[in-house]
């Protein structure tokens, strides 16, 4: 019988969430909050290709991850939970220290979650590598808004217009100068709004994106934190000047 998968990053902030906001302990699987939170992550949007059986996130597995927070909370005198795993460790150690902005984070989690459970179109699946600290929905809400062709399509007519180029606003990479025909009306679009803001836009305005090259589109979804524009092109700078 195939397992269920391992929590994720989003899933593990939404139960760390409860169980502070439960007082810092393992609720039984019985409780109200418990079976809503097993609702909600049979909803999110994460495992999209796997096949949910009775046993995915039900609300016993719901409790017993609270059991492994509990493990590893300081103030609990017990044992709670065994089988913690790397990335429970992870997310205690991120946000133990830090519960001001949990639940922000995961309220910005569920509004995310809405915003793709209500659009048919949002099956964006995305690798490790480019998943923000904010988790994996955030993410993919972040992805989905630079790949809408019709705002991105327009956003490049508009620079081409007022400039005459589609040069990177980090670097200046320009793929036509460097490419000729085979990179001409080729940039990516990087969607400017904070992680933090994200799930409350509904709509992607032209101001919103930025005409970028494939490495710094890259290195702006590799960074942890999120890097801005303007401070990876700062970076650039500093490090052309030790070369």
């Amino acid at each position: 019988m195939k397992k269920n998968p391992a929590w994720t990053r989003d899933e593990l902030i939404l139960a760390l969430d409860l169980y502070f906001a439960a007082g810092r302990k393992q609720l039984p699987s019985t409780n109200q909050r418990v079976k809503s939170l097993s609702e909600l992550l049979n909803r999110l949007q994460v495992h999209i290709t796997f096949e949910k059986r009775e046993t995915f996130r039900n609300p016993s597995g719901v409790s017993m991850k609270l059991g492994n927070f509990l493990s590893l909370d300081p103030v609990y005198s017990g044992s709670g939970m065994k089988n913690v795993s790397k990335l429970d460790r992870e997310v205690w150690d991120e946000f133990a220290h830090n519960q001001r902005n949990l639940p922000q984070i995961a309220d910005r989690i569920r509004k995310a979650n809405e915003l793709l459970e209500s659009d048919s179109e949002s099956d964006i699946l995305i690798s490790d590598e480019e998943e923000f600290e904010e988790g994996r929905l955030i993410t993919r809400l972040h992805s989905k808004r630079e790949r809408n062709s019709s705002a991105v399509k327009r956003k490049k007519d508009r620079i081409l217009k007022n400039t005459g180029a589609l040069k990177c606003e980090a670097c200046d990479f320009d793929f036509e100068e460097t490419y000729g025909f085979l990179g001409e009306g080729f940039a990516e679009c990087h969607h400017k709004v904070p992680l933090s803001e994200i799930a409350s836009v509904t709509k992607t305005l032209l101001s919103d994106l930025a005409i970028v090259c494939s490495n710094c589109h890259r290195m702006l979804h590799r960074s942890r934190p999120t890097l801005s524009i303007a401070e990876l092109r700062e970076m650039l700078k500093i490090n052309d000047n030790f070369a």
